[in-house]
């Protein structure tokens, strides 16, 4: 692919990514009805948890026979079903916070009586994502051995 084609793409892949953090910042997750918030906060956790035990199921049977194939999915250890539900409870902590810290950016924007508190929480949200992506991707070769000295 042409340097200038990848130039292009990448500028489109940023662009689109920042116009959807935005948009998505623009919602006010904490105004919407109690059973969307739940699963706003949910989902991700019980994601997050299932995703981990099944990672584990990966690792090798602790008991010696080295095929795991054999087996199937084996039942998970006390402490992978402890770190899988720590997981999950931290996913649901960062969610709970999210809704306040939602809440409470609008509120404070309220009280200064800015206008159109949700616009400026989105293009603020939007920002941060194309400050992150780009910050996480001026050096494509800083995590490849290869390239260090």
């Amino acid at each position: 692919m042409a340097p200038s084609q990848r130039i292009r793409i990448r500028i489109l892949s940023l662009a689109v990514g920042t116009a959807a953090a935005s948009g998505l910042g623009m919602i006010p997750v904490h105004r919407l009805p109690r059973p969307v918030r739940a699963g706003y906060v949910l989902l991700p956790a019980v994601l997050s948890t299932g995703v981990s035990l099944l990672a584990q199921q990966g690792c090798l049977d602790p008991s010696g026979d080295d095929d795991p194939i054999l087996h199937g999915l084996r039942p998970p250890t006390v402490p992978e079903a402890a770190l899988s539900l720590a997981l999950g409870g931290l996913m649901v902590w960062a969610g709970v916070a999210g809704l306040r810290l939602d809440r409470g950016a609008e509120g404070f924007l309220r009280r200064r009586e800015v206008p159109a508190p949700r616009l400026w929480i989105g293009l603020a949200t939007g920002a941060v994502t194309l400050a992150s992506t780009l910050l996480d991707t001026r050096d494509p070769g800083r995590d490849d051995p290869s390239k260090q000295a």
